[in-house]
């Protein structure tokens, strides 16, 4: 058995990714890591030796990150993305960083900013990682790790994973709300995504609507109406939580006042969706992932 195995999910892999997986089986090499790739392309060429790709025409981008994580064999598991670039050390990082704390079943890692221009990008990354930025000062709270970024050991993992959203909507919170998961910056990735204007407010609408929608609460239910009464102040919640992070971190203010207005629209495009999930479900919203 591996120690770590590395997923790296993409629907449409292009020439940036080639560069990541280049990176990545680089890093993985030192640390006796396998490589899987789970795509929805129909083939990989060009994919590095030792690669092991899943080539899955049709899933959605979270039918693909369960189909790698089943596929795994190592005792840690590690997930990025297609646009991410893991940083000198990544691969080391993840194994010290579960050594250290041998008792938590999962670590997220940090990220950073790839594309900061133009503002709105900017607003992009701080929706997802603002919390996520090192250094880890002030360790992130109420707050989980995105799939950009996170790791979790073979032990966490239970049949359920199989269904599409159960790992990012119900295990991960799960694991952290019942403190079993944590945070470290010795390995971290850098984040490179804009797809313009009204695609990134799509993409956000659409997350929101998986986030609440892939739970599959009953309507009515408890659970369900809390999540309803959670909903009503969500977006004063993120908004609130960025910003108290961003002071915390010595967030430079000239950039803070550059994002924050782009910032709360692409607040309010989660929160739509958010609310959208909770009534109507999911729906196609994972199709239009990435």
């Amino acid at each position: 058995m591996p120690p770590l195995s590395v997923i790296a999910t993409s629907c449409h892999p292009g020439p940036f990714f080639e560069r990541a997986l280049t990176e990545i089986c680089r890093q993985a090499g030192e640390a006796g890591a396998e490589v899987i790739v789970a795509t929805a392309a129909a083939s990989l060429p060009g994919a590095p030796s030792g690669v092991r790709v899943l080539s899955l025409p049709g899933h959605t981008v979270l039918q693909l990150r369960s189909a790698g994580v089943l596929a795994a064999q190592g005792e840690i598991i590690a997930i990025t993305e297609d646009h991410c670039l893991p940083l000198e050390g990544w691969c080391r990082g993840i194994l010290q960083a579960h050594r250290d704390q041998p008792g938590l079943l999962a670590i997220g890692g940090a990220v950073l900013n790839g594309t900061p221009e133009p503002a709105l990008a900017e607003a992009n990354y701080l929706a997802g990682f603002a919390a996520l930025m090192p250094p880890f000062t002030h360790p992130p709270r109420d707050r989980i790790p995105g799939v950009a970024n996170m790791t979790l050991k073979r032990s966490a993992l239970a049949p359920e994973i199989a269904q599409e959203g159960h790992l990012e909507y119900i295990l991960h919170p799960r694991i952290y709300a019942e403190g079993r998961g944590g945070f470290d910056d010795r390995f971290a990735v850098k984040h490179y995504q804009y797809h313009g204007l009204w695609s990134t407010f799509r993409d956000h609408l659409h997350n929101g609507r998986c986030t609440s929608g892939l739970m599959h609460l009953e309507k009515n239910s408890p659970a369900w109406k809390e999540q309803i009464r959670h909903s009503r102040r969500l977006h004063r919640l993120l908004m609130q939580g960025v910003r108290t992070t961003l002071l915390q971190k010595n967030y430079p203010p000239a950039k803070a006042a550059r994002a924050l207005p782009w910032l709360a629209a692409v607040f309010a495009c989660h929160c739509a969706g958010y609310w959208w999930g909770l009534h109507f479900g999911a729906g196609k919203s994972s199709r239009c992932l990435d």
